[in-house]
């Protein structure tokens, strides 16, 4: 078997691709619009009341343009964008702060948590699976 000179594997890599790459998400876990979740990638996210927000929520005590989530090369960050009622990171209130996994961020007496979690490729898993079960 000939390998390629720059041939590299990493753990969690599938077909030449790296698979298993953490995913963010916002996950609102009270309030009116508890259980809607949105991915977050590399383009910063609005939350707030108004039609203009990336993640709009409804609730009469959430500014119109509330918040900020972005990322940037040291994590995500969350910014209060001059709300009214201010934007609370695990009860604290903040101007600017780093999310950390699990971070609960409460917007008007909404809550959204922050979470990282495995992407991983069902269909590959799936395959090895079979390839490694015993057929009768």
């Amino acid at each position: 078997m000939r390998y390629a000179d720059d041939a590299t594997w990493q753990p969690g890599q599938v077909g030449g691709s790296h698979r298993d790459q953490e995913q963010r998400f916002l996950t609102v876990t009270q309030g009116e619009s508890q259980g809607r979740r949105l991915k977050l990638g590399d383009v910063p996210v609005t939350m707030g009341r108004s039609a203009d927000c990336d993640f709009r929520l409804l609730n009469r005590a959430i500014s119109r343009l509330h918040c900020r989530v972005w990322r940037d090369n040291s994590g995500f960050w969350v910014r209060d964008l001059n709300s009214t009622n201010k934007t609370y990171l695990n009860d604290r209130p903040v101007v600017e702060a780093r999310l950390k996994d699990g971070d609960f961020i409460t917007v008007g007496g909404t809550v959204v948590q922050f979470t990282q979690e495995k992407d991983v490729d069902h269909a590959a898993q799936s395959k090895f699976f079979d390839l490694v079960t015993p057929t009768s």
